[in-house]
């Protein structure tokens, strides 16, 4: 939904605003940039998601999909600021790797959230009645 609205507001935007003279410069800045943010979400949904239970799965998902909607934004920049072909190629062409990265994520997002979490130990009293850590017990 939001790539779509981001593709909407850049047409609507290169339809009734006046041309103006590519620029080269900022093209290779929004590109980059959203480059950086699909290495981005990619690495920040596989962090989130490498610890256990339902909480990292949904943080994981959130902060991913966040990181990766960027691109669509910056490809909708360049939509509007008359940017050559080649760069709107390439920004389409990482909005897609953005898409593939989310739908890949997706899976492991599922397992993260299915799997259970691991035991906690009680403390247990010893024979004088202090309490210590089972771990430090056995």
């Amino acid at each position: 939904m939001q790539t779509c609205l981001a593709l909407a507001i850049g047409l609507g935007l290169s339809a009734v605003a006046s041309p103006t003279r590519p620029n080269e410069v900022v093209a290779r800045v929004l590109l980059a940039m959203a480059l950086v943010h699909v290495a981005l979400g990619v690495g920040l949904g596989l962090w989130l998601s490498s610890r256990p239970g339902r909480g990292a799965a949904l943080a994981a998902a959130v902060a991913a999909a966040v990181a990766l909607s960027v691109p669509a934004w910056f490809t909708a920049l360049m939509l509007a600021s008359n940017t050559p072909i080649g760069y709107l190629v390439a920004a389409f062409a990482t909005l897609a790797l953005a898409y593939v990265a989310g739908f890949a994520l997706t899976r492991r997002f599922a397992r993260t959230a299915l799997r259970p979490l691991p035991a906690v130990h009680a403390p247990a009293a010893t024979a004088d009645g202090c309490v210590e850590d089972a771990r430090a017990v056995s």
